[in-house]
């Protein structure tokens, strides 16, 4: 992660962790999504890094209550604890199904016409939803103080759904790190690109 990344990152955990009515201290709770649509040497190497910068970062980051959850498909994502020096070491949950949905061909989605003009963005005609991620984040991980979203940004996002499901606090807490570059700025308020690695 380069300094003009990691300022941009620091700020914005600092903006959340300090946004009112959120963090009050003691042990964080926060989550960290890994997109299973990434390689998983990708996944890897930024989850080590962003772990290895937050610990430095902070003391609040010396003992967390940290939730991995890998996000496949529409279905109801896998999650599990996970200490934060285990992913510094390039950990994340995952199993052999899961790393077969990266290989295997996704399924199509509407024609861009027709779905430019329902209000969808579309990357690389796959079916994954941003809304019902965000559904499960509001419904499980509403005590997390802090969420991580490591993606491609290869999802389809509905922005009536989407604005809908950021609120009431879900557009305060998700910072967004994406290895490439896309049109998401209308949806989130903190969406960084990772991409010095892999671009």
């Amino acid at each position: 992660m380069n300094l003009i990344l990691r300022s941009k990152m620091i700020r914005a955990v600092e903006q959340v962790l300090h946004a009112p009515g959120n963090y009050q201290g003691g042990i964080l709770e926060m989550a960290v999504v890994f997109d299973m649509a990434l390689p998983t040497e990708q996944l890897q190497t930024i989850g080590a890094d962003l772990a290895k910068q937050l610990k430095s970062h902070s003391e609040v980051f010396r003992n967390v209550r940290l939730n991995a959850i890998c996000w496949s498909n529409d279905e109801r994502p896998g999650s599990e604890l996970l200490a934060l020096p285990v992913m510094m070491m390039g950990r994340f949950p995952t199993d052999e199904a899961e790393l077969k949905l990266q290989s295997d061909e996704k399924p199509e989605t509407e024609k861009p016409e027709a779905a430019e003009a329902q209000g969808i963005i579309s990357k690389q005609g796959r079916s994954k939803k941003l809304a019902n991620l965000l559904d499960y984040l509001k419904r499980f991980q509403a005590r997390s103080k802090l969420i991580f979203l490591i993606t491609n940004g290869d999802f389809i996002i509905e922005e009536t759904a989407v604005k809908e499901a950021m609120k009431p606090f879900l557009e305060k807490k998700l910072i967004v790190l994406s290895t490439k570059a896309y049109a998401g700025e209308f949806v989130f308020r903190y969406l960084l690109e990772y991409k010095e690695e892999f671009g």
